[in-house]
């Protein structure tokens, strides 16, 4: 009668603690959906440029948004005293406004490039989950651009087509099996759109 009581709470102690008795040793889309959504890299993953002020190369990736600040009044571009290639970029009272305490990147002399967020990923659907190893699975999911910031609502209602997001896109998360359950381990997204990288200095 011990023995067969010992067993039974061996096997309850083991449905509830353990991820691998409980059956949770097998990662479910909801399970993958709720880990991915969660996680800081998923959820600082957004949509970036590198912008200058001062003086300024002038990038052709960034030439329709310069333009469109400008003729919108949130930006003045000058000509450069001495290049013809750069520009001298200066926000107005209204553009202080929109682009106040946003991150400085770099810093010189006559310039400074901040990084202008515009949109954030939004997860959208697991498509497929791989069992690599006993404590290790991977997922591809589809996802988009989502919760445009200010300046991106400035950009896209303006026709800037070059900050517009287009379809969606495709990622992979990949998990690891710990003690106290599933853990995201690393996720990759697939790449930026055309351009957007580019840098302006």
């Amino acid at each position: 009668m011990r023995r067969e009581l010992a067993a039974l709470i061996s096997a309850l102690a083991c449905t509830i603690t353990t991820p691998a008795c409980s059956g949770s040793a097998e990662l479910s889309r909801s399970k993958a959906t709720q880990l991915i959504r969660s996680s800081g890299d998923f959820k600082q993953h957004f949509w970036t440029i590198d912008f200058c002020f001062g003086s300024c190369l002038m990038v052709p990736s960034q030439a329709k948004i310069i333009e469109t600040l400008e003729s919108l009044g949130y930006l003045q571009v000058q000509p450069h005293p001495w290049f013809s290639t750069a520009r001298r970029l200066s926000l107005t009272e209204k553009g202080d406004a929109t682009f106040k305490n946003l991150p400085v990147m770099e810093q010189g002399a006559e310039w400074t490039i901040v990084k202008v967020r515009l949109w954030q990923a939004e997860l959208l659907d697991i498509t497929g989950i791989l069992k690599e190893r006993p404590n290790a699975s991977k997922a591809d999911f589809t996802w988009r651009w989502s919760n445009p910031t200010s300046i991106a609502n400035i950009l896209v209602k303006a026709g800037v087509n070059e900050v517009t997001p287009q379809g969606t896109h495709e990622g992979t998360a990949r998990f690891t099996l710990y003690d106290d359950g599933w853990r995201v381990t690393g996720i990759y997204f697939s790449p930026y759109p055309t351009g957007i990288k580019s840098r302006n200095r």
